[in-house]
């Protein structure tokens, strides 16, 4: 192990991890992570609190390849715990569980792509006025990102799941206004004492398998209210849609 500083000191696990102590570091040695790797599926299960301080995790397994939680993994919250997605998923959805990054900084995730992002549940904290990102998904081969940019610096949290069927694409619709809405849905939650607001969101299609998008010009956000569907607005950017949120749109 490294004794102190940024040098990177490294758990590499080809294998299934299965915490029931502690995880750590100590020596102030913010370069800590777990790392893991090998070409087989394997499974991560951890205790409540089983990692503390600054300590990472990295996903960098053989494409195609998953990592199968089965409790939640709840990473520190410091400034230099992050999760790097480099190669391979981790499958949140599963065993129906959750993925927490507590360090609130907006790049505390890095990475995020069609070969290595979150099948499930990602929550994330904020407390900054920058862009944060929930490479998505609820499959090993395509990605659903969502992207939210926060107003303030208010504490927040954020849930972000990927809806594979969306219960109500063809009920409350506006002719004329809201004519379709695709068979996928995203589900984001925010919660917090005085939660910072969206200032926009950007939803990316373009790596799902399916789109199911008819009229990329015509594309806009769609909002359910219990009963029927609100136009948000929008621009479509070839592969992605973003609105300011508060804004109105046209066809839909």
């Amino acid at each position: 192990r490294a004794s102190s500083g940024f040098q990177t000191t490294t758990i590499l696990v080809k294998g299934n991890i299965e915490n029931n102590g502690l995880i750590t570091e100590t020596n102030g040695n913010i370069g800590s992570q777990i790392e893991i790797g090998g070409n087989t599926n394997t499974t991560f299960s951890t205790v409540e609190n089983g990692i503390t301080n600054d300590v990472s995790l990295r996903i960098n397994k053989g494409n195609g390849t998953n990592v199968t939680a089965l409790t939640d993994i709840i990473l520190p919250n410091t400034d230099y715990s992050k999760l790097t997605l480099t190669s391979g998923n981790i499958d949140m959805q599963s065993n129906n569980k959750l993925l927490f990054i507590q360090n609130p900084a907006f790049d505390a995730l890095i990475g995020g792509t069609v070969a290595s992002h979150v099948i499930g549940k990602l929550k994330r904290n904020s407390n900054q006025q920058r862009t944060y990102e929930f490479p998505v998904s609820d499959n090993a081969v395509s990605l659903a990102k969502f992207e939210v940019t926060t107003t303030n610096t208010n504490a927040s949290d954020w849930i972000v799941e990927f809806l594979p069927l969306n219960p109500f694409s063809n009920v409350g619709l506006n002719p004329g206004i809201i004519d379709v809405v695709t068979k996928y849905a995203w589900e984001v939650t925010r919660s917090g004492t005085t939660p910072s607001n969206g200032n926009f969101i950007t939803l990316f299609y373009g790596s799902l398998t399916t789109s199911g998008v008819l009229i990329p010009a015509q594309l806009k956000v769609v909002q359910w209210n219990g009963s029927s569907w609100i136009n948000l607005g929008g621009n479509d950017a070839g592969g992605s849609v973003a609105n300011s949120l508060g804004s109105t749109g046209g066809a839909a």
